[in-house]
């Protein structure tokens, strides 16, 4: 069954929220392929049916993998032909509830924070 499903990303920082992906899929909440509104770019999200992880993998020139895993680390990894890179990720929040998910996290370098972004997956009414 079709639905729309809206992607967005918010910037707690700059206050920006982008929104990613917003059309008609039959993708359910837990698997979605989709390609960014912006970039075009093939996105990936896998989210563990216990409710525990979730995987957001961008291809492109570079792959962006971001591991974001309850009570455990969480990474996000780009990987180009030159070798990988691992970035420290604190994930703050992570739900699912009534056809929505959200995962809250926070981006560090050295220990310093330099993002906070709020990732949300939501099916929305297809009319609305």
């Amino acid at each position: 069954m079709l639905k729309r499903i809206q992607i967005t990303q918010e910037d707690k920082i700059t206050k920006k929220k982008t929104i990613l992906f917003d059309e008609m899929s039959e993708s359910d909440l837990f698997d979605i392929t989709y390609f960014e509104k912006d970039t075009g770019l093939k996105t990936t999200i896998y989210i563990s049916k216990k409710n525990d992880f979730c995987e957001i993998v961008r291809y492109g020139k570079m792959r962006t993998i971001a591991h974001l895993e309850k009570d455990k680390e969480s990474y996000i990894r780009i990987l180009d032909s030159q070798g990988s890179v691992d970035i420290d990720v604190k994930l703050l929040s992570f739900q699912i509830s009534d056809g929505k998910f959200v995962a809250e996290y926070q981006i560090y370098e050295f220990e310093q924070l330099v993002s906070h972004f709020v990732f949300t997956i939501a099916h929305l009414n297809p009319f609305s």
